[in-house]
This record gives structure tokens, C-alpha cells and sequence, in this order.
């Protein structure tokens, strides 16, 4: 999708995010498990229904480290991204290392690192954003969390997420593929999953972010169909896999998005060009002569330019010159020839 110039025309209103994960691949091509088993974002085309991935089909959110029980809360605070989380009930009991001694944590050992699945888009009652996702180990096996539990993040854009820990619901055997509407009728959000057993479950609740770290009771969900067992955590299983066109994309879920929120995503996410350069300008007086015109002259190669990005952002680089043009018109400045 090329929303560069005429925004208008290729991101009408509404248009189509998608949420997906990928089939890992290898680092050198910037897809091992830690980057396959994160949300990534893709856009469609109104012209031909094609997706565009973001990021260059990078992930975009990623599910943050949990602390062991033995990290200290020092310790805890130097890992930024873990440090607001506590331990949950899924957590390794395990010695810390030596690193927690001295205030430190060593991810992987004091900071259990994290991965996720099966991400879904949905709509807060505010009209934000909010994801829903299975977390799992680093790498993509099971942590233990999808037994009776799914993470959940928050959005301002897309752009930026708030993960907020774990709604825990039960009693349930599994929760594979949780998804989560808003019901404005009855001012509710309706959370739905699959047991291990294939079985439809559902839960309600007013506040979904008020259910972070609660338990929701869960119930048989008669409105939605069971799946074979087989598939029930199985990401990859042929049934419920859908062509994107993406490479190695295994999809969660579209929602519709606005212009300017897809104009957002672009801005952010989309492939940065050069918009715009600016030079500094210089007046060389006629009545200098000699060494005060060859040196002014001179400065010129130390003189840089101001790039301007599609992002936003700006770079200063240095500017090549052509060092025979400026001896000749340096030349040309000491003997009064300008």
C-alpha cells in the first residue's frame, strides 16, 4: 500500500489492520522465534486487496520479561520492561543469580523472557485499541499461562502499547485463541476462547482492564462452534490458516481502522524516505580578497545539510563537494574575479 503522496485515495475510511504472527525462519533473515512470536501489523490496499506489512515484517509489540520470585525488587528495576510486573503463578521457582546481589537481573535467569500467539485486535469501550494473545515461553512453547489465562496490552495508536499482565479465567482446561469484542447494548465485553479439548468457553466482564490479575468465571459458549482437539493449539493447522500473501504470516484477526490512524501507522512503521534537504546560505562579499575570500570559501566543506524524513525526523549529514569547483572558486574570490 503506497500512502505516501495522495493519503486521501489510498487510505480511505475505513480501511483493514491485520494482526499476525510468523512461522520463525532464521536470525539472519530477522525472523528467529523472538522476532516470529510477536504481534506484527499489516494494512490492505482498497485498490487490490493486498496486504502490506509494517515494520518491514518486523514485530511491533512484544511480550514482555516476568521476574522469578527470587529477584529482588532492585533487581526487577533494571530491566525497564519487566519492572512493573510481579510474579505470576506461572513463573519458574528457581535461585536467582548472582547478578540480583548487586541490583542487577540477568534476562533468562532473574527475568523469565516471553513470547506470544494467536494476537487480537480489539476496540476498547473508549474506541482505543486493546490486544488479546496467548503468552508463551521465549521461542513459543508453553509457559504454563495458556492453561487458564491470556495477555493483555493496550494502545493509544498502534503505535505504542501499555501491556497490562494476565486476566486469569476459570475454571477452564486451556485457552487457546482468545478473542475479545465490546457489546455497546449491554456495555460488556465478551471474551472467547477454546479449551484443550476444542470446547467453545466465553466470560464476561464491565471492565477489562480492571480484570487484569482477577479471575473471570467461565462458562460453555453455545454461540460458538467447537473445534477438532487436534487443532485446538495448534497456530499452524491448515484449517484455520488464511492466505495473506505475507510471508510465513500466521494471522490473528482484522479490524477496521480510520484514515488517519492508518496514516499513523505509515508514519511510524512504513518505510522512511528522504522529504526534504536544507543547506545553509552563504554571501561572499566582493570586497573581501586574498586569504579572508579563501578562507570563507573554505568553510563551505564543513557546511551540512538537514535531511528531512517521512517520520518526522530529521538528520544532519555532511556534504559531499566537489573540492575542484571550490579551489577554483576560491581562486576566483582571492583575485576579486566574483
Amino acid at each position: 500500500m503506497n500512502c505516501r503522496t495522495e493519503r486521501d485515495k489510498e487510505c480511505p475510511t475505513p480501511t483493514h489492520c491485520c494482526a499476525y504472527t510468523r512461522v520463525p525462519t532464521s536470525r539472519e533473515e530477522a525472523n528467529n522465534e523472538d522476532i516470529a512470536f510477536s504481534m506484527h501489523l499489516a494494512l490492505r490496499s482498497h485498490l487490490d486487496g493486498s496486504w502490506t506489512p509494517l515494520n518491514e515484517n518486523y514485530g511491533i509489540f512484544f511480550a514482555a520479561g516476568v521476574p522469578i520470585a527470587a529477584a529482588t525488587p532492585e533487581s526487577r528495576r533494571a530491566c525497564t520492561a519487566a519492572a512493573r510486573f510481579k510474579t505470576d503463578p506461572y513463573t519458574t521457582v528457581r535461585a536467582a543469580s548472582d547478578a540480583v546481589a548487586h541490583g542487577a537481573a540477568m534476562p533468562g535467569v532473574d527475568i523469565e523472557l516471553k513470547s506470544l500467539k494467536d494476537p487480537h485486535l480489539f476496540r476498547l469501550a473508549s474506541g482505543r485499541f486493546a490486544v488479546a494473545a496467548t503468552r508463551t515461553a521465549r521461542g513459543g512453547g508453553a509457559d504454563g499461562s495458556e492453561r487458564s489465562a491470556f495477555l493483555l496490552a493496550t494502545s493509544r495508536d498502534l503505535t505504542s502499547y501499555d501491556q497490562r499482565g494476565l486476566v486469569l479465567l476459570g475454571p477452564t482446561s486451556g485457552v487457546h485463541r482468545p478473542t475479545v469484542i465490546y457489546n455497546d447494548a449491554e456495555r460488556r465485553y465478551v471474551i472467547r476462547w477454546h479449551d484443550d479439548d476444542g470446547h467453545a468457553m466465553r466470560a464476561v466482564c464491565a471492565d477489562i482492564i480492571a480484570a487484569v490479575g482477577t479471575t473471570l468465571p467461565a462458562e460453555p459458549d453455545d454461540t460458538s462452534e467447537p473445534i477438532a482437539a487436534s487443532n485446538a493449539n495448534d497456530v499452524n493447522a491448515t484449517s484455520v490458516r488464511r492466505d495473506y500473501g505475507i510471508a510465513d504470516a500466521v494471522p490473528g484477526n482484522e479490524i477496521d481502522i480510520t484514515e488517519q490512524e492508518a496514516a499513523t501507522l505509515i508514519a511510524r512503521f512504513g518505510r522512511v524516505y528522504n522529504t526534504g534537504v536544507t543547506v545553509p546560505s552563504m554571501t561572499v562579499s566582493a570586497d573581501l580578497y586574498d586569504g579572508e575570500a579563501r578562507d570563507l570559501i573554505g568553510s563551505l566543506g564543513r557546511t551540512t545539510a538537514k535531511l528531512q524524513y517521512s517520520d518526522g525526523s530529521t538528520a544532519m549529514r555532511a556534504v559531499d563537494w566537489d573540492a575542484a569547483q571550490l579551489a577554483a572558486l576560491a581562486d576566483d574570490a582571492a583575485a576579486g574575479r566574483l
